[in-house]
This record gives C-alpha cells, sequence and structure tokens, in this order.
C-alpha cells in the first residue's frame, strides 16, 4: 500500500503479505532470511508477540542463545501460556547453568501440559541430588496419570537411573522408551552413554 505521496507503507493489518513471507521462510528453515524479515516487521510493530515469539525461535534455532533468550522473554511477557516458548526459555535457563529456575519452569510446564517431552527431559537433567531424582520420579508417576505411558517418561527415569549408577534399570527404561517411540532420539543417545 502507498500513501498519498506515493511512498509504500506497511501497518501489519494492511500489509499481511510481508509476514506472511516471513513466515514461510520461517518455515523453510531459511533463517537469515526470515530474521531479516522479521526484524522488518517489528520497525512497524515493536510489540507484535507473534514476530517476537518468530525472530527468537530463529535465534533459538541458529545457536543465538543470549539473542533468543531476550526475545523469547519478551514475547513470553505478552503470553505466558506459549508453552513452546516457555519451554525454550527453560532450556536456555538450564544451558546457561541455571538449573533450578530451569526446573521450576519445567514443572509449571508440565502442570499446563504433561505431554511437553522436553520439560520432562529438563526435569531429569536438572535433578541435583537424590531429593531431586526422587521428587523427578514422583512427578513423572503422576504425569503417567493425566497423559499416559510416553516414552520421554521412560527416557527421563533412564537419565536418572544412570545417574545414579543403575545402568541396568536405566538401559531397561530407555528399551521401554523406545518400545513405544522407536525414534526416540534421546533413549538412543543416552542409551548410546551408557
Amino acid at each position: 500500500d502507498r500513501d498519498v505521496t506515493g511512498v509504500q507503507t506497511c501497518a501489519l493489518p494492511i500489509c499481511p503479505h510481508l509476514q506472511a513471507r516471513a513466515n514461510r521462510d520461517f518455515a523453510a528453515q531459511n533463517y537469515e532470511q526470515a530474521e531479516l524479515e522479521y526484524r522488518g516487521l517489528l520497525r512497524y510493530d515493536a510489540e507484535d508477540r507473534q514476530v517476537l515469539r518468530r525472530l527468537g525461535l530463529v535465534y533459538y534455532f541458529e545457536g543465538r542463545f543470549a539473542f533468543a533468550y531476550t526475545v523469547l522473554q519478551k514475547a513470553s511477557a505478552g503470553n505466558p501460556k506459549d508453552l513452546d516458548v516457555e519451554v525454550k526459555l527453560a532450556l536456555l535457563k538450564q544451558m546457561a547453568g541455571n538449573p533450578q529456575d530451569a526446573r521450576a519452569d519445567a514443572l509449571a510446564i508440565l502442570q499446563a501440559d504433561p505431554a511437553k517431552d522436553d520439560a520432562v527431559y529438563i526435569l531429569a537433567a536438572t535433578a541435583i541430588d537424590d531429593r531431586d531424582s526422587e521428587a523427578t520420579i514422583r512427578t513423572i508417576d503422576g504425569l503417567r496419570g493425566r497423559a499416559g505411558d510416553r516414552a520421554s517418561y521412560h527416557a527421563a527415569r533412564g537419565m536418572l537411573r544412570a545417574a545414579d549408577r543403575d545402568f541396568p534399570g536405566a538401559e531397561a527404561e530407555f528399551q521401554a522408551a523406545l518400545k513405544l517411540d522407536p525414534k526416540s532420539a534421546v533413549a538412543w543417545a543416552e542409551m548410546g552413554n551408557l
């Protein structure tokens, strides 16, 4: 669209094609181009939560974690119920060496959706002592009652058993995970670490 002087203008409701192009590039994993387009869109509306969300995910997938954290935090402020963003933030906290906050976030995420596998893995990976391990096992058992049996629950229990040096028990949990999901990358990777 153009204003009366012929200069192109763009307000998001008027120019949805810009966001559509950015979303296509994002879906095609053309993150460099998607980043440019999303940053351009933010010039018109710096508070657009969907654009912030996608830009934060671009940074996350590119491994630019400091940028990802900052942008995803801003996106989350407008929609704390976006569990995919919350999971990424918890993972970033875990990577940054903040396991207690990552653990608290994972628990909150699992209360909202017991099928968020990455949150289950965060919970297992941030179990620092026996008390955390026992609490995690109780949590996983409770999740089973809400979401049924899942590969992530067995893989997480296997991670905890491996940390306790119960390698036969860990292997049994990983095998159970692979029966439920033969493509479970976490179960395969963790079993390879035994």
